[in-house]
């Protein structure tokens, strides 16, 4: 982004870059300031990734960047700084973990699933091509066409994104590198499956339906369990009978796609109260 900043004098162009390329990455200063206060992720995506936050950590930016660059223009980089800021905010919200954009006007998670956390083909763009650029192997006007090819890439990828719900009314899709992955509720049965960077075929990977009965409906019950029904987002449960005692296990298929398993398991006597 700070190929393109521009601006009237020497100072003032410098100035402009430099508040674009700190711009770009500032709202993940929460990571750093997480870790130093011992919270560690707990703080990222949240203050540093709204409104109110980009504009005063732009604010704070730029003011350090003037001071350091006699001659800038104050406001110039301000705008280039808030730019880079947030444009990294609404890339944030491209991918399937999203943020909270709007605080405090409105808590909506705008998680938009059209490309990968680490999607990359804009690693591959933009990485090898600034260091090709750094190395002298690639003129530097080469990056900017780079830089809007990406913007080409997530507007395709939007479009795909777009066919794909259209061909599968009530699917979930969530992107899986550079293809997809969906969710879809069939009679009472969960259906996951995967379809190509293009969209073109739908493939079942894995059918999984959830268990029924009295042990089931009275795990609901359970305030642990209520409360975990109400974060799922694709929650199925799997029943066992041992020993005179039900095992209910509740799982999120759903973070499957963040690799890992969450669930939750309760246990139950016979006349399907919880034990312990």
């Amino acid at each position: 982004m700070g190929m393109f900043a521009k601006g009237p004098t020497a100072a003032t162009a410098t100035a402009a870059y430099w508040g674009a390329f700190v711009g770009n990455s500032l709202p993940d200063i929460d990571v750093t300031v997480g870790h130093l206060l011992g919270m560690g992720w707990s703080l990222h995506r949240k203050f540093t990734h709204t409104i109110p936050g980009v504009l005063l950590l732009s604010a704070l930016a730029a003011g350090v960047i003037t001071w350091a660059i006699p001659g800038s223009d104050p406001l110039l980089t301000f705008g280039w700084t808030l730019l880079g800021a947030v444009v990294h905010v609404f890339m944030d919200c491209l991918n399937l973990f999203g943020t909270r954009p709007l605080w405090p006007f409105s808590n909506r998670v705008f998680g938009l699933g059209v490309v990968f956390l680490l999607d990359p083909v804009i690693l591959a763009t933009l990485g090898l091509g600034s260091v090709a650029q750094l190395a002298g192997w690639m003129p530097a006007g080469m990056l900017r066409w780079l830089y809007m090819a990406i913007w080409v890439y997530l507007a395709l990828r939007w479009l795909v994104l777009s066919r794909l719900r259209a061909r599968l009314p009530g699917g979930t899709f969530s992107p899986w590198f550079l293809g997809w992955r969906f969710f879809r509720q069939a009679e009472g049965r969960l259906e996951l499956g995967k379809a190509g960077p293009l969209g073109r075929r739908l493939i079942v990977l894995e059918t999984v339906e959830s268990a029924r009965g009295p042990a089931v409906d009275a795990s609901r019950q359970i305030p642990a369990v209520a409360a975990f029904l109400q974060r799922a987002r694709f929650p199925v449960a799997r029943l066992e009978q041992k020993a005179g005692r039900y095992r209910v296990t509740w799982e999120d298929v759903f973070m499957r796609l963040r690799g890992r398993r969450q669930g939750l398991e309760v246990w139950l006597d016979t006349e399907f109260r919880p034990i312990g």
